[in-house]
């Protein structure tokens, strides 16, 4: 029996969840226990498969700073990805896989570049008592996908501009009720290397020390993958708008018309069904627009039909605020880079 290893030459975060997913589904080499995927993605968020991307991120930052936002197949939380970031996905078909098995061998990596590394009871790793791996997995039939970050160097600034775990809109004019998604586990996380030390050679070399160590754990050889499974039918799923809409769990967001009454804007398959106007001194509610054509994805970017929907109803008259100042206040919670 086998480990077969590929690292991924794309640094697209679409195209590498697109090969996780085909590798998961695709014909497999018949004597590989194991497949070991490596890849570094250029700057992107990936939320987990329940999340909810308006708890997780801040949306006009990444609007502004254009970060496309991923939903992967797994669970788990919402990470920052960028080239101070390496991830590894082990596909694996034993029938018994364990993720801690295989973090333990991460540790063990990591120990040989005398980083002492422990694992909590989440599938985390700490450095020196501080994150720098999270963990996620995806079982079938026949097969588990676990993939896991191993955060090298980061970019704190950016992360913290980007990410977090009660969202507070900058304006002050937003809220959320997160309905039945999975928010993040907030922690403290640090890097593994400085910055002049992360670098090319030292990627190769914790790639190739987990691999060979992986391989020894299982008693098995090592080769390399090179028929790479079609995953042009993942990409199209992926990027589908049934995947990036449909998927987030229901939700609401309150927007604050004066200091007594907010909307509250109801979300069901990345769609507004329907809009109230509450007391935000007794919250009692009162619908005052419903029923909403198909084209009124919360998240698509500068959707005209839906704003011309809204002119052209007795919306600005129900809520006696100016229709501009309310479509202004929706549109910059709007996603434009959501795949």
């Amino acid at each position: 029996m086998a480990v077969y290893f590929y690292h991924s030459s794309s640094h697209d975060a679409l195209s590498n969840l697109a090969l996780e997913l085909s590798l998961l589904r695709g014909k497999l080499p018949d004597d590989a226990t194991d497949i070991l995927l490596s890849y570094e993605n250029s700057p992107s968020i990936i939320i987990g498969r329940f999340q909810n991307p308006w708890l997780e991120c801040n949306i006009p930052k990444v609007n502004e700073l254009k970060i496309p936002i991923y939903r992967r197949v797994s669970g788990g939380g919402t990470v920052y990805h960028d080239f101070g970031n390496l991830n590894f996905s082990i596909i694996s078909k034993r029938p018994h896989y364990q993720r801690s098995d295989s973090l333990r061998i991460m540790i063990d990596t990591l120990a040989t570049f005398n980083k002492q590394v422990t694992e909590n009871d989440r599938f985390d790793l700490y450095f020196e008592g501080k994150k720098i791996s999270g963990s996620a997995m995806r079982k079938t039939k026949d097969r588990f996908l676990h993939h896991f970050t191993l955060l090298g160097n980061l970019n704190y600034s950016t992360i913290a501009e980007l990410l977090h775990t009660k969202y507070v809109d900058r304006n002050n004019v937003s809220s959320l009720k997160a309905g039945n998604a999975i928010p993040s586990v907030a922690a403290t996380t640090t890097s593994l290397f400085p910055k002049n030390e992360w670098d090319i050679e030292k990627i190769k070399m914790i790639k190739e020390q987990f691999c060979v160590l992986f391989s020894q754990t299982l008693n098995s050889q090592v080769k390399l993958l090179e028929n790479i499974p079609d995953d042009r039918k993942e990409k199209d799923e992926l990027s589908s708008l049934l995947w990036r809409y449909s998927e987030t769990p229901p939700f609401e967001q309150m927007i604050n018309l004066s200091e007594y009454d907010s909307l509250v804007l109801s979300m069901e398959k990345g769609k507004i069904v329907k809009i109230e106007k509450m007391s935000r001194e007794s919250s009692k509610r009162e619908v005052i627009l419903k029923d909403f054509p198909e084209f009124s994805f919360y998240f698509s970017q500068k959707n005209d039909s839906f704003i011309s929907f809204l002119r052209n109803s007795d919306f600005g008259r129900k809520t006696s605020v100016n229709i501009d100042q309310i479509i202004k206040r929706i549109s910059q919670n709007v996603i434009e880079n959501i795949i």
